[in-house]
């Protein structure tokens, strides 16, 4: 009957049009994407037949996306929103960082001290190990929280999807599902919760594929560390380093999906399609809901694996490597903690950090990054925290409050600066520095702290995230993710101190 195609020539008709598809992939075209394409075309010409031209006029959302989502544009755009984004929270949370760092901490340790007389062996580890480790991390709660409320700001407004809109087409010449932007995304809050978003993507390899680089991706955890250095050493141009640091994750992570495309883990095939949906202005309520139970999480990380790792380092730098020495009163560079990190000191030397203090607080950054700043804290700090001044509470309160009103005003007095471009040279001065931030601006140097930050990002995901990548795709896959991040960490490393180092930093 006419309309209808026997058997054979249904299986002709099918054959030719994977013929087509196949031809059409062998030049780098995607079908079901062009496919998609021309049927909103038709759709839009068919709305603008039956719509008179007068009443169909531009929605808000559609002229923004015609600067928002510009092939040329678009991307630099995106680039330059989030420097801005870590511009608004260097000005608007570093004073509350110095405070929590300095004088509040200070005071902290002035009162344990005084309550803890009596009892030395638990003051030593209280302030000398507590306070300065955990009280360090905790400091960063204000930089976490600002950046999580601008970061809310911009997803849930709609600016989010059309950055993963605008890095389809790269992500598809890497031979990946353009949803596979959205767990990248999700790692710069945590890595362990974007591991889990690969379930999300159809196809096997691009799920592990993900997972291998997610780590690149620099979570909220490595914030802390790129802060705490930039003030030491970068004070002037503290926002444009984090935005590296955070550029450089990504440009690695897009680097090595390109060579797993290419060699361990080849692509599929196959497309996605992805819904804008309308910009809208969020709520404030629930831009703060979000930022407070993300800030409130990496609080109870500091409540638990920072203060158990703190105690733990704290023993291992009471504890003499050698049988004759007596218990917390060995010099730390002669604990075993100092020991065994002058032990794997070397390696690290061409990097430009080969000291044991440097060296020794990245491996328990294996377990939680942000016990790295924890553990500098409490190595740098811990001598000079051991016997602090007491102050009376009220001494003590007055101090506080007078702190804390000039980070208030210190705080407010910068946002109209975050539009204003930083004074490219190096503050050596440590007056205005926090405790560590001084500690720190003494013992690196502008290129061997640049190597640190980089090899920070790049080194070995944390506990909890290998576990992950182990549960999703088996621990081989876990142990190669391990294994050649360490690798690339240290190259790149090394490559900044030399091109640094060159650059007479």
């Amino acid at each position: 009957m006419r309309g209808r195609l026997s058997a054979t020539g249904h299986a002709a008709l099918v054959d030719a049009a994977d013929a087509h598809l196949a031809a059409l992939d062998t030049q780098d075209i995607d079908a079901l994407i062009d496919i998609a394409e021309a049927r909103y075309a038709r759709a839009g010409d068919i709305a603008r037949m039956a719509v008179p031209e007068a009443q169909a006029r531009r929605t808000l959302s559609e002229k923004l996306d015609r600067l928002t989502l510009h092939p040329i544009l678009g991307i630099p755009l995106f680039l330059a929103l989030v420097l801005l984004v870590f511009r608004l929270t260097f000005s608007v949370a570093s004073p509350f960082v110095d405070l929590i760092g300095g004088p509040l901490q200070e005071t902290a340790a002035g009162w344990a001290s005084a309550l803890l007389a009596s009892l030395p062996l638990l003051r030593d580890l209280v302030v000398g190990a507590i306070i300065p480790g955990v009280g360090t991390v905790l400091s960063f709660l204000p930089t976490l929280l600002v950046l999580y409320l601008a970061m809310s700001f911009l997803e849930d407004s709609g600016y989010m999807a059309r950055a993963a809109f605008l890095m389809d087409r790269l992500m598809r010449s890497l031979g990946l599902d353009g949803r596979a932007f959205i767990p990248l995304i999700l790692g710069f809050g945590c890595n362990v919760p974007a591991v889990s978003a690969t379930r999300t993507l159809e196809r096997r390899s691009d799920r592990v594929l993900v997972s291998m680089i997610i780590p690149f991706m620099s979570c909220s955890a490595r914030l802390p560390v790129y802060v705490i250095f930039a003030a030491a050493l970068f004070p002037r141009s503290g926002s444009w380093i984090v935005w590296s640091m955070y550029l450089l994750g990504m440009l690695m992570a897009f680097l090595f999906a390109w060579l797993l495309r290419r060699t361990a883990l080849p692509a599929e095939g196959g497309g996605v399609l992805l819904e804008l949906p309308p910009y809208r202005f969020p709520a404030w309520a629930v831009l703060w809901k979000h930022a407070w139970r993300r800030t409130k999480s990496f609080a109870r990380r500091a409540r638990t694996t920072v203060l158990a790792t703190v105690a733990v380092v704290w023993l291992l730098l009471a504890l003499p490597a050698v049988s004759g020495g007596k218990f917390a009163q060995v010099d730390p560079k002669d604990s075993v903690f100092g020991s065994v990190a002058q032990a794997v000191s070397p390696i690290f030397a061409p990097l430009g950090f080969g000291n044991w203090q440097a060296t020794g607080a990245l491996v328990p950054g294996f377990i939680a990054k942000e016990v790295v700043v924890g553990t500098l804290g409490q190595i740098y700090l811990g001598e000079q925290a051991a016997a602090p001044a007491p102050l009376g509470f009220i001494e003590g309160t007055k101090q506080a409050v007078t702190a804390t009103w000039k980070a208030v005003t210190t705080s407010v007095a910068a946002i109209p600066t975050i539009f204003a471009l930083p004074q490219l040279g190096t503050d050596t001065s440590t007056d205005q520095k926090s405790p560590l931030a001084a500690a720190l601006a003494r013992a690196f140097t502008p290129a061997s702290g640049l190597a640190y930050l980089v090899f920070v990002l790049l080194y070995t995901p944390c506990i909890v995230t290998v576990g992950a990548i182990a549960q999703e795709h088996g621990r081989r896959v876990a142990w190669i993710t391990v294994a050649y991040q360490l690798v690339a960490a240290w190259v790149v490393a090394f490559l900044v101190y030399q091109v640094a180092g060159r650059l007479g930093l």
